[in-house]
């Protein structure tokens, strides 16, 4: 399930262009008071099409960016107002990353730095398709939002990947978003210089951070198969999937994570195949990076052996998936 969050403000978007919540609800099969209020629930599926359609009946086809400029802070409630006084943005931006499933467990925020760049990225873990291009919009607008919130106004990023294929006109993807971008990504996230991880927020508390963050944590329910499958998509964009780095990450023995994996009649190499699968589908419907970058990104040195696995799941080639996903019904 999905927390409405910053969906509650999609009304205001559909009336700034005319058109009408009710029917569009109607079309997802939400209730009529789906989006009433930020702490309702619906399911994370419903989410994409629920963008899809508000794009459809208002006729915008960037209506991800609209959404995306009325998005900050408070539309993560609880965890929003905890990360807007951490002492530093990168405690902020770690905050909202550890914590982020206490809203969703569909998607994953991380943050990553190497060497003199940091990343402040988002992926899906779903392979549904539809209407997830806006999903993926707005999450990138709002990203820039939540960082300009901890440092000014007018701060960009280097550059922004976005994980969707690249849209008919990029003219208004270059006026909103005001940064190199780079299209057909295997997550959408910000590159910026690592520097800005130790800025001083303007309404930093630490004291008072440290108690939001407490609350927040009891609010999040945890789970191994929750956290392993996070961890092994984080490492996957991170350019790998070991189970020794997977288990220092879970804070696990790896002896003790694979048995309390086999008390759940599951195992570590059935969680990285599903895992791999969800992301390869995505791939492969939503952009159209090469097969050889698909592959690499999932962990595989090859296309060979990548189309190997993805058969096995699938019954088909990643080719011939992907024409298919692309030929209308």
């Amino acid at each position: 399930m999905q927390r409405v969050g910053g969906l509650a403000l999609l009304p205001q978007v559909l009336h700034q262009f005319g058109a009408a919540l009710p029917v569009v609800l109607d079309e997802c099969g939400l209730p009529t008071d789906a989006l009433d209020d930020p702490e309702k629930r619906i399911p994370f599926a419903k989410v994409g099409e629920l963008l899809h359609r508000a794009a459809v009946h208002s006729d915008c086809d960037h209506l991800g960016l609209v959404l995306g400029q009325r998005l900050g802070f408070d539309t993560l409630g609880l965890l929003g107002e905890a990360a807007r006084c951490a002492p530093t943005v990168g405690e902020a931006l770690r905050a909202i990353a550890e914590h982020q499933r206490l809203h969703t467990r569909g998607c994953l925020i991380f943050l990553r730095v190497d060497g003199v760049q940091a990343t402040f990225g988002y992926s899906v873990y779903s392979p549904a398709t539809t209407g997830v291009e806006h999903i993926h919009d707005s999450i990138a607008v709002w990203m820039i939002n939540a960082i300009r919130a901890l440092t000014q106004p007018s701060w960009l990023p280097d550059r922004i990947q976005l994980a969707r294929g690249r849209p008919p006109s990029i003219a208004r993807y270059r006026r909103m978003l005001s940064a190199r971008l780079e299209f057909d990504g295997d997550c959408t996230a910000l590159v910026f210089d690592r520097a800005v991880l130790d800025l001083r927020p303007p309404d930093a508390d630490p004291v008072r951070f440290e108690r939001l963050e407490s609350r927040v944590v009891e609010q999040v329910r945890r789970s191994v198969l929750d956290e392993l499958r996070r961890a092994l998509r984080v490492e996957m964009i991170n350019g790998g999937a070991m189970n020794d780095r997977v288990s220092r990450t879970l804070a696990l023995h790896r002896r003790t994570l694979h048995r309390q994996l086999r008390q759940q009649d599951t195992s570590f190499r059935q969680v990285l195949d599903e895992v791999r699968y969800d992301a390869a589908r995505y791939l492969l419907r939503v952009t159209d990076m090469p097969l050889l970058q698909v592959a690499t990104s999932l962990g595989y040195g090859d296309v060979t052996a990548f189309t190997r696995a993805f058969r096995r799941w699938s019954g088909a080639s990643p080719g011939r998936f992907r024409h298919d996903a692309a030929t209308p019904s």
